[in-house]
């Protein structure tokens, strides 16, 4: 709009009247007219988005001062808290219906009436996708039936899916702590028992140990010596190469290898050795053993106990056999460390002799799918 602003008759420029007269003419007009400059004001400059660590919007500040481009739907940890909830949501959903809770009372009543075989055969062929329950129950079947490491594995599926069920996740991991003490391994779910399966678990553990402790088959059975470690890969004898390396088993703990890798036949099979109690892995390294393997063109790989070689702590009944399962899991990282593929076409053999058999036993339990053959050399009856 365009204001004119006419002087009154009879009222001149030094009137004290003008001046009143002139201040309540302009009063229509913007106090603030005349001090901008041209075009208004500047636009205020979009708010920057950061990854918000709660829920609840966007942060407009952030402490390093660093521009991101994602918004709080799409920031990393929503995306994975919400497939959580998903999932969460998914296993409640499962559990609660009918046809779950139905299939699941057959095999019940199956159970009841002793007629195990055909209850694990109906959780063996079903192939719908399964709730955390179906796969306890499996688990338990499986057990049952001496299949030791799919009854691990499907508790291991149940925690990674079904771990928000107020039901799946706790049985889940109290039946995989209760199995894993049975086969000598470490525990590692006991923080999501139930209060009184965590207490009962620690317990069993606890009693387990001195039990394992103090039993007279442990009184003398090890005889540890220490060997001293190669500084590098060395030939010891021709188209051998021998190298000393060790592995983390537990905490703190180290435990050495040698593995004596076949030159002349690089695609050679693999054979992972666990050796007797009055041994060491540097023995295998002497030339008269290491041509032996040599000439029967396989790769040896072959792993000391606690207080044997260059590995520390001390030798016992109650972790000469878990000490085994970081290797077998770091089996594929370990090969490519020297010089081998992952996976590896030659073939992987087990081999155990002596106290060693039963390691190769317990490793082929849990792991059954990791080596082609396994060869027991004098190996002990146990219970």
């Amino acid at each position: 709009r365009i204001f004119s602003i006419s002087r009154p008759r009879g009222l001149v420029p030094n009137d004290p009247d003008f001046g009143k007269m002139a201040e309540d003419s302009l009063a229509i007009l913007p106090a603030s007219m005349g001090r901008q400059p041209p075009g208004g004001q500047p636009k205020k400059p979009e708010p920057k988005k950061f990854i918000p660590t709660q829920r609840g919007g966007l942060l407009l500040k952030d402490p390093k001062g660093e521009e991101c481009p994602y918004s709080f739907s799409d920031s990393p940890a929503y995306v994975r808290n919400k497939k959580e909830d998903e999932s969460a949501k998914r296993a409640a959903e499962l559990e609660g219906k009918d046809a779950t809770r139905g299939f699941l009372r057959g095999v019940e009543e199956l159970a009841k009436k002793q007629k195990w075989d055909e209850a694990h055969q109906n959780l063996e062929r079903r192939t719908a996708v399964p709730s955390g329950l179906f796969l306890v129950t499996r688990a338990v079947l499986r057990w049952k039936f001496g299949k030791y490491a799919g009854a691990l594995r499907d508790t291991e599926e149940a925690l990674a899916n079904y771990s928000s069920s107020s039901k799946a996740g706790p049985l889940a991991a109290a039946f995989s702590s209760f199995m894993r003490i049975c086969l000598g391994s470490e525990v590692r779910d006991r923080g999501s028992c139930s209060k009184e399966m965590r207490d009962l678990v620690e317990a069993w553990e606890e009693a387990e140990r001195k039990t394992l402790s103090n039993h007279a088959l442990g009184q003398g059975l090890f005889h540890p010596r220490s060997a001293e470690r190669l500084p590098g890969p060395a030939e010891v004898v021709e188209g051998m190469e021998a190298t000393d390396g060790s592995y983390v088993a537990a905490s703190g703990i180290r435990i050495g290898y040698v593995f004596l890798k076949n030159l002349r036949d690089v695609s050679a099979p693999l054979i992972v050795h666990f050796h007797g109690s009055s041994e060491t892995a540097a023995d295998y390294r002497t030339p008269e053993i290491a041509q032996k393997y040599r000439d029967m063109q396989v790769h040896l790989l072959v792993v000391d106990y606690r207080g044997y070689g260059w590995s520390n702590g001390e030798p016992s009944l109650a972790t000469f056999m878990s000490d085994a399962e970081p290797l077998a899991e770091k089996l594929p990282e370990l090969l490519i460390q020297h010089g081998l593929a992952w996976p590896y076409l030659g073939g992987l053999i087990l081999s155990g002799q002596s106290l060693g058999a039963q390691v190769a036993v317990h490793v082929a339990t849990l792991y059954p799918k990791l080596f082609g053959a396994m060869v027991l050399d004098s190996a002990l009856a146990t219970s």
